[in-house]
C-alpha cells in the first residue's frame, strides 16, 4: 500500500528547495511553482510576491491568497505559511475566508475601542434620516441628544460606558426637563441597540433601565376625548369632513383600532395581513414604554378596516405607507388630524389620541369588558407583577372586542352588557 504523503511533503520534498536555489529562481521572470500550491511570481521592474493557490473546500473554486513580498518574506517563512494554509484546506477551511474573518474581527475590535456615544447617535441618524419627514424633529434629532449630555459622556467609547453613569445623567435630566428626557432616552436606546446589532458594543446600557417617574409637581393631563355616546353621531360627520380622503380614512382607522396617531401614520403595507385580518405593529414603531415591555402589537382588522384598505389601494404606489402624506413617499404630518377635528367643531374638545380613552370608557361602562382585555387591546403596559406571571394576549377575545367597537362606532349597535365580563 502506498504511503500517504504528509502536507509538508507536498512542498517538493521539503528539502528540495534551499535559500540559494530560491534566490536563483527569483532572478528569473515568470510564475514559479514550488509545489503544494506555493508560487513565487517574478516580473521585471516590479516587486516579487509569494502566493498560495488552492481549490476552495467550500465552493470548489480556484483561489489564491497573498503571502507577502520577496525577499521581505523569505523562502522559509513562505514555506511555513503555505504549509499552515494547506492544512486549513485539508481540514475543510477556506484560508481566504478565514483571513477575511480575522481581519473583520480585528477591525471590529479596534472600532469598539474608539466608537463613542456621540458616534452611535450620529450613525443611527445617518442610517434612518431618509425615513423621517422634513421638519423640526428631524433637524434637531442629533442636537437634542448632544445638547443634553455632558461632553465626557458623549466622548466615552460605548463599549466602556457604565450603565450607572448614563442612568444618573438621564435621571438629572428627568428632574428638570421630563419631556426632553423621554426623547433623549428613546433616541439613545435606539442608537445603542443599533450599535449592538453591528457588534460595536456587547450590550445596550439602557436595555434594563427602569423609567424615571414624572416629577410630582408636573401632573399628567389627560388628553381631551369624545364621550362614547357621541361616537355614532361623530363618525358619519367625520367620514365626509373637510379633509382629504386619506386623512379621513386614517383618522377612522385610528378610532377603530384604538391606536396612537403615530402608529397609524407609520402603518406600512408590509405590516398588513389581509388574509388573516391582522395588522402587526413592530415594537420599534410603538411608544417606547410599551414597545420595550410588550414587543410587537397585533390589531384585528374588522370588515371596515378591510374596506378602508381597498380604498387606499387606489393611491398605492412604490411607497410603503398605507396612509401616505402629501408627498406619497413621505409619512403623514404629525398634525394632520387636528385641522379636521377643528373644522368639525371639536377644537379643544377632542384629540385623536383621546379616542383611545373613548374606547376604554365605552368598553367599561357599556359592555363591562375585562380590564386586562382592554389594556391588551390598546397596547398599554401592564403592572410589573402582573406582567411577570401573565403572558396572555387575549387574542380571541380582542377579535370580538374589535368587531363590537367597530359595529358601535358605525351603527350605534351595542353589544350585550355582560360581554366578556370575565376571562377564564
Amino acid at each position: 500500500m502506498a504511503k500517504k504523503k504528509s502536507v509538508a511533503a507536498t512542498i517538493r520534498g521539503s528539502g528540495y528547495w534551499t535559500v540559494p536555489k530560491v534566490e536563483q529562481l527569483a532572478r528569473k521572470e515568470g510564475t514559479h511553482a514550488l509545489g503544494g500550491g506555493l508560487y513565487l511570481r517574478v516580473r521585471a521592474g516590479r516587486e516579487k510576491n509569494w502566493s498560495f493557490r488552492y481549490t476552495s473546500p467550500v465552493t470548489g473554486a480556484r483561489r489564491f491568497i497573498s503571502l507577502g513580498f520577496y525577499p521581505a518574506v523569505g523562502w522559509l517563512a513562505a514555506r511555513d505559511a503555505a504549509l499552515r494554509l494547506k492544512q486549513q484546506v485539508k481540514e475543510g477551511v477556506d484560508p481566504a475566508d478565514a483571513r477575511a474573518a480575522e481581519e473583520a474581527a480585528r477591525k471590529l475590535e479596534n472600532a469598539r475601542g474608539s466608537y463613542t456615544v456621540r458616534q452611535a447617535v450620529r450613525d443611527f441618524y445617518s442610517d434612518h434620516k431618509h425615513e423621517w419627514k422634513e421638519g423640526k424633529t428631524k433637524a434637531q434629532w442629533k442636537s437634542l441628544v448632544e445638547n443634553n449630555l455632558t461632553r465626557d459622556t458623549l466622548q466615552t467609547p460605548l463599549a466602556q460606558l457604565q450603565p450607572e453613569v448614563i442612568i444618573r445623567e438621564l435621571g438629572l435630566l428627568a428632574q428638570s426637563k421630563y419631556e426632553t428626557y423621554k426623547k433623549v432616552r428613546q433616541r439613545l436606546n435606539r442608537s445603542f441597540a443599533a450599535a449592538k446589532s453591528k457588534g460595536l458594543t456587547a450590550s445596550n446600557p439602557l436595555a434594563e433601565m427602569e423609567h424615571f417617574n414624572r416629577p410630582s409637581d408636573k401632573p399628567v393631563r389627560p388628553r381631551p376625548s369624545l364621550p362614547w355616546r357621541e361616537v355614532p353621531t361623530f363618525m358619519p360627520k367625520m367620514q365626509v369632513g373637510p379633509a382629504t380622503m386619506t386623512t379621513r380614512l386614517a383618522l377612522e382607522w385610528a378610532i377603530l383600532s384604538g391606536s396612537r396617531p403615530i402608529e397609524v401614520r407609520r402603518a406600512s403595507w408590509e405590516h398588513i395581513d389581509e388574509e388573516n385580518r391582522l395588522w402587526c405593529i413592530p415594537g420599534e414603531l410603538m411608544k417606547m414604554d410599551d414597545a420595550e415591555v410588550n414587543g410587537d402589537h397585533k390589531v384585528h382588522l374588522t370588515d371596515r378596516h378591510l374596506a378602508i384598505l381597498e380604498m387606499m389601494k387606489i393611491r398605492r404606489g412604490p411607497w410603503h405607507w398605507v396612509f401616505p402624506g402629501q408627498k406619497p413617499t413621505e409619512m403623514m404630518s404629525e398634525n394632520v388630524f387636528r385641522p379636521l377635528l377643528e373644522r368639525l367643531g371639536y377644537k379643544g374638545r377632542v384629540t385623536t389620541h383621546g379616542f383611545r380613552a373613548t374606547l376604554k370608557t365605552w368598553a367599561i361602562d357599556r359592555a363591562r369588558y375585562d380590564d386586562r382585555l382592554i389594556e391588551a387591546a390598546i397596547a398599554h403596559k401592564e403592572a410589573e407583577m402582573e406582567r411577570s406571571y401573565n403572558r396572555s394576549d387575549y387574542w380571541p377575545h380582542r377579535v370580538i372586542l374589535g368587531d363590537d367597537w367597530a359595529r358601535y362606532c358605525l351603527t350605534g349597535e351595542q353589544p350585550p352588557k355582560t360581554r366578556l365580563q370575565a376571562i377564564d
